[in-house]
């Protein structure tokens, strides 16, 4: 259906679907599916409103928005990898964290109570918002060679010869890439071949999480 044919103020909001679900549903509505898409509903009253202005001589009844599954799944995975490198983070602070007894503090509050990720597109090098007591890491995507250099030298030191190579391709990927739009492609990959692999891969790659993050846009 073009969307020409729609008020101007209602094309972006129909060409958009924003999933509030939790995970789980999400996560049912991707092993339901069986045609690749699955669909949401327009409101009837927006599709009376507009019924008889798309087609000359014809009033549509009914309306829906098509999902691909593959941005479903694409959502999922960036859920999954945010965890993972929540986690990674914590153990390489303390590799004993997931094994501390209850009520104890493992790590030290000051480390976990509140992080703050803040992303900025362009040169800026460091932000003051105001606060105390805080550290800030400013990183630009063109002088990062160092990192996947000492990232690629620390995974060469494994005794995983097939596992290395194909990491060793998402992180040259990485390398090539980085401040493009193709990175956060060759990240996810990456990403999702630690998981995998998470008991060789971690205590290597884990003190170089925080930096990749960083990368991604």
């Amino acid at each position: 259906m073009p969307l020409f044919c729609l008020p101007e103020e209602f094309r972006e909001t129909m060409s958009r679907s924003n999933i509030m679900d939790p995970v789980a549903s999400i996560e049912a509505l991707v092993a339901k599916s069986d045609g690749g898409t699955c669909q949401e509903p327009w409101n009837p009253d927006f599709v009376a409103m507009v019924g008889q202005k798309i087609y000359q001589n014809m009033n549509c009844m009914q309306a829906w928005k098509v999902i691909p599954i593959t941005a479903l799944i694409a959502a999922l995975d960036e859920i999954r990898n945010r965890i993972l490198n929540f986690v990674i983070e914590i153990e390489s602070e303390d590799p004993n964290a997931g094994e501390a007894p209850v009520n104890s503090a493992s790590v030290p509050p000051e480390k976990v109570h509140q992080i703050f990720n803040t992303y900025i597109n362009g040169t800026v090098q460091n932000v003051a918002t105001g606060g105390h007591d805080f550290q800030q890491n400013a990183s630009y995507a063109a002088h990062n060679d160092e990192l996947f250099r000492d990232l690629l030298a620390a995974l060469e030191g494994l005794n995983q010869p097939e596992l290395i190579t194909e990491v060793r391709e998402e992180v040259e990927g990485m390398q090539v890439t980085q401040g493009t739009e193709h990175f956060k492609e060759h990240y996810h990959k990456f990403m999702s071949v630690l998981a995998d692999h998470m008991q060789v891969l971690g205590p290597v790659v884990a003190p170089f999480l925080p930096a990749l993050s960083q990368l991604v846009s």
